[in-house]
């Protein structure tokens, strides 16, 4: 993975534990992942872990292999970057190594993300319950133009 050094925003509650526990299994799942999802993760780099928005944010140049003909950013790569950092985004705020398992995922393009362009993703979960868990992604480029939108449920075992 390129990069795991990271802004971290802590809610000002003083509940240290939970996020350096939180931080840890975090970390722990990211570097015992060898499936499909360290593929996707090795092009990442970790920006900002926020705390007071369960919100996780990455960042990555759109890479050769991740483009359609068109050399733009596939479509099936963008559905892929929304699963795979919700998910992540899943592990740290619950704060919970249990499995989980997507129940719905949504994807809304926008625009297109060219060869080279510089890209932010953004996933906020919005919304814990006892069996179910709810977030938003959003992916951007460095203007702040939208290129795709995705909401990813999942259930927690």
């Amino acid at each position: 993975m390129p990069s795991m050094e990271a802004n971290i925003i802590l809610q000002n509650d003083g509940d240290m534990e939970r996020y350096e526990s939180s931080l840890v299994k975090f970390m722990e799942s990211m570097e015992s992942n060898v499936c499909y999802e360290r593929t996707i993760c090795d092009q990442l780099s970790l920006e900002t872990i926020d705390f007071k928005k369960n919100q996780l944010t990455y960042v990555m140049v759109v890479p050769k292999e991740f483009c359609n003909l068109l050399n733009t950013l596939h479509g099936g790569i963008i559905a892929s970057l929304c699963d795979v950092v919700s998910s992540n985004a899943v592990v740290l705020f619950t704060n919970d190594t249990k499995q989980s398992f997507s129940i719905d995922l949504s994807i809304n393009y926008a625009t297109a993300a060219p060869l080279g362009q510089p890209i932010t993703i953004v996933s906020n979960v919005y919304k814990i319950g006892k069996k179910l868990v709810f977030t938003e992604t959003t992916i951007s480029n460095t203007s702040g133009v939208c290129i795709a939108k995705g909401t990813h449920n999942k259930y927690i075992r």
